[in-house]
């Protein structure tokens, strides 16, 4: 049967048909999966790269740049999973890729590292379909040297070997290795000028050591097992010293002597100025237990409880130390002087040293080359207690006499140290004073004493001073002590302390020493004297001068009666030759302690003189002397501008116009004066017979001249 072509309504149901079996299924087979999705893609210019630092980071291949990736869409979404590729332009590059693809905020980590100098540039790209895609952002890195930044110090400057060298340095970073590192380039340059040398990187000048420019100032000569001896020389000068060639002897308690040379060669030991140098039996820090020491000398020199030490510069003694068993000598410690007492008189005293009490690495206890304790001496100390210990008064004392006089102190730890005598603390300033009984003795002459040296007490606590008292002057008198300690760090004086009879006292209204000071005897003088002079006088009138209104006196001091037969008076002007006194002819003799007058022949009023003459004197200036009958001068005067060969020591007055009616006249006795010698003074009969060949000294000025004759009673001092 032959079928006609299908009708719309068979076609509709036939596709209706397959379109169910399509979407239905069958119970016999699956259904194929839809098609994917189309991927997402990374837009190149909201995706970013950046780098962190961008700058500064050194080519060392060490120091990292971060790089950090962030894959975004266009509208600004993250892209998680996305793979991401790094790479950096230029050389010497060592590049981390990211470890895993972008995570959930679209973000990869890369780092960078160089060896290369100089700037990279930074490129990513990060997988999409149909090829990786390269991101607009290419930041760039700049890589610098590891030296930049890097400030490089030169070191000090120091001393070459050759001690006469001084070294200096510039400094410069390098790269070692990847590694800044400053590397120092040293230059020598010779120190120049007589006795040069370097010292602690600067040159300066080093002298050999002259008596007391060295000192010792510490000994280990008891060690224990692994610690050297050592002896510590202290520089008491300002400048430096060089020990080249000094000669060290060390005398042992039974006076065996062994020595060594300081020194090898011409390079300079130098110790600084107020600075110590250490020698020690080895000098070798690591194995001599700690011991800082700048010199080792021969094992052959080996220290004991007691013995010697001394230094010469050749011939010449530098110092010599010399330790007993009064010092301290405790086994691994070494004896330490007082750094108070330290080049002072008294740093030979035991008393002034102990055992040291810092400890050295190796157990034992020093302080080599360094400060000293101060042994318990304190900076400030007190006198408690001072008295006058002898003479509580002395009796009436001729003027000029010595006297010495002993004063007694106590102050803790200036005089307890040694109590079987003086300590002599050094900076005790001791003095003995006197004055005029009215007045204070903050007003007194003070004078400066010293220790006793005799002074041995059984036990005391006191030290004692010992002073010469001396009074020129007639008078009474006050006398007594005062003590001021010096401050042995600032050199400040305490305020004085004053010691009266029995303790401290007040300088005023204290009780204190008395003496009285009487006049000496008059010096002996053994033959005839010029005892008075004038060259002229007023005239009756009171006011006009008679020139030639002249006397000579000649006084005898002594016990007999002297002949002047044969004797004569000669003249000389104040520059001129002597010349006999004209028509003056002496006889007979001057009676002891007598006078004798000659007088101008015609013109001289007064006493009826024993002899004249008709030689005018000058009177500004000029001389007069006396001559024995063998032709002996026995005495000159010479006064005004009379020059040195025509007088005594210094001229005497000569008398001004305005004075024409006085006189120069010989004193009594030392202190006369003036008003002492005139008419009712207390010494104007006591004779004229001072004599100390000095006319300036030995005559006086009269207002009023006394001319005595022969007949005149005699006067003795």
């Amino acid at each position: 049967m032959k079928h006609g072509p299908p009708s719309l309504a068979r076609l509709v149901a036939s596709s209706v048909l397959l379109l169910g079996l399509s979407l239905g299924g069958s119970a016999c087979r699956e259904q194929p999966p839809p098609p994917p999705a189309a991927q997402e893609m990374p837009d190149t210019d909201v995706s970013s790269v950046e780098v962190n630092p961008a700058q500064g980071a050194r080519a060392n291949g060490q120091d990292t740049v971060e790089i950090r990736v962030t894959v975004r869409t266009a509208e600004g979404a993250p892209l998680e999973g996305r793979a991401v590729t790094v790479e950096a332009s230029g050389e010497g590059n060592t590049l981390v890729q990211p470890s895993s693809p972008t995570d959930a905020q679209g973000v990869a980590i890369a780092t960078l590292a160089s060896t290369a100098v100089g700037t990279k540039t930074v490129t990513a790209t990060v997988d999409a379909e149909g090829g990786p895609v390269t991101l607009s952002s290419q930041p760039t890195v700049e890589f610098v040297s590891v030296c930049a930044g890097v400030t490089c110090t030169p070191d000090a400057p120091s001393c070459a070997a050759d001690g006469v060298s001084r070294t200096t340095y510039t400094a410069a970073c390098v790269d070692v290795n990847g590694t800044a590192t400053c590397q120092q380039t040293g230059t020598d340059t010779a120190c120049t000028g007589t006795n040069a040398v370097c010292f602690k990187g600067e040159c300066g000048t080093a002298t050999r050591p002259t008596a007391n420019q060295l000192l010792v100032s510490e000994v280990m000569h008891s060690p224990s097992s692994g610690t050297t001896e050592y002896f510590e020389l202290t520089n008491t000068t300002e400048g430096l010293l060089d020990l080249n060639g000094l000669t060290v002897i060390y005398k042992n308690s039974s006076e065996a002597v062994r020595s060594f040379l300081v020194g090898s060669g011409s390079v300079p030991v130098v110790v600084g100025g107020k600075g110590h140098i250490v020698l020690a039996q080895n000098k070798d820090r690591a194995t001599n237990g700690g011991v800082f020491a700048s010199y080792q000398y021969p094992s052959s020199i080996a220290m004991e409880e007691a013995g010697s030490l001394i230094v010469s510069n050749g011939t010449s003694p530098v110092t010599e130390f010399r330790y007993t068993p009064s010092f301290p000598r405790s086994t691994g410690k070494s004896m330490n002087l007082s750094s108070l007492i330290l080049g002072t008189r008294a740093s030979a005293l035991p008393w002034y040293w102990c055992d040291s009490t810092d400890a050295l690495p190796g157990g034992d206890y020093g302080t080599p080359e360094a400060a000293n304790t101060t042994c318990g001496v304190t900076a400030s100390p007190v006198v408690s207690l001072c008295y006058i210990q002898s003479p509580k008064t002395i009796p009436p004392t001729l003027a000029g006499t010595a006297v010495d006089v002993s004063s007694r102190f106590k102050a803790v730890g200036v005089t307890d140290r040694n109590t079987a005598g003086n300590d002599g603390y050094p900076y005790v300033v001791a003095e003995l004073g006197y004055g005029p009984d009215t007045r204070p003795a903050t007003e007194w002459t003070w004078t400066a004493i010293s220790f006793n040296g005799e002074y041995a007490p059984t036990v005391s606590d006191e030290d004692e001073m010992l002073g010469v008292l001396r009074i020129s002057t007639p008078g009474s008198y006050k006398y007594g002590f005062r003590y001021s300690l010096k401050d042995p760090v600032t050199g400040a004086l305490s305020t004085p302390v004053y010691c009266g009879a029995s303790d401290i006292s007040d300088p005023t209204n204290g009780v204190f020493g008395t003496v009285t000071i009487t006049e000496p005897p008059p010096p002996a003088t053994d033959h005839v004297v010029i005892s008075e002079f004038a060259s002229k006088n007023f005239k009756a009138d009171g006011a006009t001068i008679e020139h030639n209104d002249e006397f000579i006196e000649l006084y005898n001091p002594t016990s007999a009666a002297v002949p002047l037969t044969g004797w004569k008076i000669q003249y000389a002007s104040a520059s001129g030759t002597f010349s006999d006194l004209a028509n003056l002819t002496l006889t007979g003799s001057i009676a002891a302690k007598g006078y004798f007058l000659l007088g101008y022949k015609t013109t001289f009023t007064g006493p009826t003189p024993d002899a004249t003459y008709t030689t005018s004197t000058g009177h500004g200036g000029g001389a007069l002397r006396i001559l024995d009958a063998a032709g002996k001068v026995v005495d000159l005067l010479g006064w005004g501008t009379a020059s040195a060969s025509n007088r005594e020591g210094t001229a005497a007055s000569a008398v001004p116009d305005t004075q024409a009616g006085g006189s120069i006249e010989r004193k009594a006795v030392s202190s006369s004066d003036a008003d002492t010698m005139k008419p009712g003074g207390g010494d104007a009969l006591r004779g004229n017979g001072y004599d100390t060949n000095n006319n300036g000294n030995d005559f006086v000025l009269r207002a009023t001249r006394d001319p005595q004759n022969s007949s005149s009673a005699a006067e003795s001092p």
